[in-house]
């Protein structure tokens, strides 16, 4: 179905029209008069939409969430500025075919396309696209790394005969691809990378002295304890020792004077008995 027979339809209906200067927006309100509702809105069973050389400039999440078995959507030769207008994330996983060629697309967003998982082919050639600033070229970036995670199962239409595929920095003086090439924003990158790298390997180096002083410390803090608390216990096991000694010597003196004194009273207890035993003898021989 071709949306000029629509625009057709509305003319003949009503004598107020959305198209202004600025182009035709297929929003949520279908950029109509409030009273006219969505024509597609039945179209459920609706699966081709060819939309091209309409002067959009919006389509609204209604129209796309309406056609709940649509899978191929034409945009071509639109006045479409960002894939964010045409509010892809309500088309869900059902789209499998969008053709975006030819419009005033100045970034391709890999966020915008991110929400087609099923989609299958992808034509967005032939559009004004802006690389001259960091933001463009991250957006390039995005949009390259978007293009190698969906290379199993999409493929990006592509102008054989240009050596640009069809995809043309269009704010350089000289033809850059914009989906291949060099990106500055890469060097970038690399260089704050690689500043952080060096950055953390000198943290790391330093962390590591710092982890081997702390070791240090502690291990001399250890041994001097060790150390002093060996000393204290040395010494008052020495003390003890000495004491045990003297205790040991003196009770060794107090035993021989109890023992010499003994056996003098024993001799003289002897002696006493021997005087004794001559004075009765000589009594009993007188």
């Amino acid at each position: 179905m071709r949306a000029a027979a629509l625009r057709q339809h509305f003319h003949s209906t009503s004598t107020d029209t959305s198209k202004s200067s600025s182009g035709l927006q297929l929003a949520a309100d279908w950029a109509w008069p409030e009273d006219i509702a969505n024509p597609l809105s039945r179209l459920t069973l609706l699966t081709a939409l060819d939309l091209s050389s309409n002067e959009l400039t919006h389509v609204g999440c209604d129209v796309l969430a309406s056609l709940r078995a649509l899978s191929q959507l034409t945009l071509a030769d639109n006045l479409v500025t960002s894939l964010d207008d045409v509010s892809l994330k309500c088309a869900g996983l059902r789209l499998t075919r969008l053709d975006m060629s030819r419009n005033r697309l100045t970034q391709l967003s890999a966020e915008s396309l991110t929400s087609l998982s099923g989609l299958q082919q992808l034509d967005a050639s032939d559009n004004p696209l802006l690389c001259d600033n960091d933001a463009h070229c991250v957006a390039r970036r995005n949009f390259r790394r978007w293009l190698n995670d969906t290379v199993d199962r999409l493929t990006l239409a592509l102008d054989v005969d240009d050596d640009t595929d069809g995809y043309v920095c269009h704010d350089d003086s000289v033809r850059v691809s914009y989906i291949t090439g060099h990106l500055e924003c890469d060097e970038a990158d690399s260089s704050i990378r690689s500043a952080v790298t060096h950055h953390g390997s000198g943290v790391r180096q330093l962390t590591v002295v710092i982890l081997v002083i702390i070791s240090a410390v502690t291990v001399l803090v250890v041994a001097s304890f060790i150390l002093t608390l060996g000393l204290l216990v040395g010494r008052r096991y020495w003390r003890r020792t000495d004491v045990d000694y003297c205790k040991r010597r003196q009770a060794q003196l107090l035993q021989h004077d109890t023992h010499h004194h003994h056996h003098h009273c024993c001799s003289c207890r002897r002696r006493s008995r021997c005087v004794r035993r001559t004075s009765l003898s000589s009594s009993s021989s007188s």
